[in-house]
């Protein structure tokens, strides 16, 4: 196995999805959301009007919203629009991006490349890839 400081030299395939859900504004409500997460396990959906992205949803969107109202509200009312969206791109490092997350208290961050999203990535994932290569260097060193 080669040697590498946490974080560096990770194939993005381990840490980040590329299969970024798409959610349709005009089609869905945060309800058909949620069902789609209990579903799927994804829970940070790209939202689209006429096919071209506008925004992201996601769970904290979703809960800051009362229960009630999730039947009667759009897409476009709880989520993130693109121009308020920290990201981060497919070279940069799983520690920064992990220090971002925390630093900017978000659970995803979408990759951008050359302007278009291509994939997400959620700190929780970070940590257990960081927390397993740990494991396998101690074992390693016994």
């Amino acid at each position: 196995m080669a040697q590498h400081a946490p974080g560096s030299g990770i194939p993005r395939a381990n840490l980040w999805h590329p299969d970024l859900r798409a959610s349709q504004m005009v089609h869905h409500f945060p309800e058909e959301y949620i069902h789609e997460v209990l579903w799927t396990g994804i829970s940070c959906h790209l939202v689209t009007a006429g096919g071209n992205p506008v925004g992201l949803i996601t769970l904290h969107g979703v809960r800051a919203m009362p229960r009630d109202k999730w039947g009667n509200t759009s897409m476009q009312a709880v989520m993130l629009p693109l121009d308020r969206i920290h990201s981060a791109t497919p070279e940069e490092r799983a520690l920064s991006v992990l220090d971002r997350t925390q630093k900017e208290d978000i659970n995803q961050m979408p990759i951008t490349s050359e302007g278009h999203i291509v994939g997400v990535i959620a700190r929780d994932t970070i940590l257990g890839f960081l927390q397993t290569r740990l494991q396998l260097e101690h074992f390693a060193e016994q």
